[in-house]
């Protein structure tokens, strides 16, 4: 269990959200995030996106936790959207469907609420794949170490730099 808290936080994108994790024990993982105002869409329901993310993460605990060595990464998923999601809290629930030596396939199921009362409002499922080192398999760090050179060669330096190109990018695009 303690391989599913060590990598947990590592994910950048899960600590911007503030998704927190609960409970783990073999095969199941429970994580739960209190809504911000901007992770609502347009029409004040939580966005099917931090749904997402907070499902695929908490499978991906669930995964982590019967895996042994070997850490997990999502092949694909598929979630069901079962109503709007309304409440200033979200719930997910995560346990493994079926493990084996290469993939793993695992469930969640999410519940939005206030205090006591929640409901359902997704269910995801997901099949993961088992890798002994997930960035040297991708060649990710070499990926990064070109895309950091890239940054060099434009001279981004900050967020800022960032934000200016970006700008820059869409004032070309609508000439």
């Amino acid at each position: 269990m303690e391989s599913v808290e060590s990598i947990f936080y590592q994910a950048n994108f899960i600590r911007d959200l503030n998704i927190r994790l609960d409970k783990v024990s073999e095969g199941t993982c429970e994580t739960s995030l209190v809504v911000q105002e901007r992770l609502r869409q347009q029409h004040g329901f939580i966005h099917g996106g931090v749904i997402a993310t907070m499902a695929d993460h908490t499978a991906g605990g669930a995964a982590r936790s019967v895996s042994g060595d070997k850490d997990v990464l999502t092949v694909e998923f598929k979630i069901n959207y079962l109503r709007p999601a309304v409440g200033d809290r979200l719930r997910c629930v995560a346990s493994v469907l079926r493990g084996g030596k290469t993939v793993i396939v695992a469930e969640a199921l999410v519940y939005a609420g206030n205090g006591e009362k929640e409901v359902l409002v997704a269910k995801l499922t997901e099949t993961l794949f088992l890798a002994d080192d997930p960035k040297a398999r991708a060649g990710v760090d070499n990926l990064l170490t070109r895309t950091h050179a890239k940054g060099k060669t434009l001279g981004i330096t900050s967020e800022a730099d960032v934000e200016r190109l970006s700008d820059e990018y869409r004032r070309d695009k609508k000439r």
